[in-house]
């Protein structure tokens, strides 16, 4: 018999703010796999501050245009990490923050890819 394992996945998205400028933050996202963390992705995306709702992890003032655009694009990034995990997971992959990054943020890893090809190659 078969054991699945099943990785535990979280995406973190947070504020990081400038010296320069306290009022304005740039949203960071970060990958958690297993406990295991990845290295923190900019989205180059610039808010106030007191706009950010960390508990919720999205902009607060939902009344704005500009505010449904950016949580509509969180919630883009984190169904995209959703989607690269079970692709991860389907070919048998390990699942690492860092392959999970670069496959969301389009930094290619060919070692991935090429063993992705093969693997369905071999099953046809």
């Amino acid at each position: 018999m078969k054991i699945t394992t099943y990785n535990r996945m979280e995406v973190l998205f947070r504020l990081r703010t400038a010296r320069a400028n306290d009022k304005k933050a740039t949203i960071y996202c970060r990958c958690t796999v297993d406990g295991a963390r990845g290295p923190e992705k900019s989205l180059n995306i610039h808010i106030n501050k007191c706009e950010w709702n960390a508990r919720q992890q999205q902009v607060a003032s939902k009344d704005t245009m500009a505010a449904k655009t950016i949580n509509i694009r969180l919630k883009e990034i984190g169904l995209s990490f959703d989607n690269a995990y079970l692709q991860l997971y389907q070919i048998g992959q390990d699942v690492t923050p860092q392959k999970l990054i670069a496959m969301v943020f389009g930094q290619p890893e060919k070692k991935l890819l090429d063993k992705a090809y093969r693997l369905f190659m071999s099953g046809l």
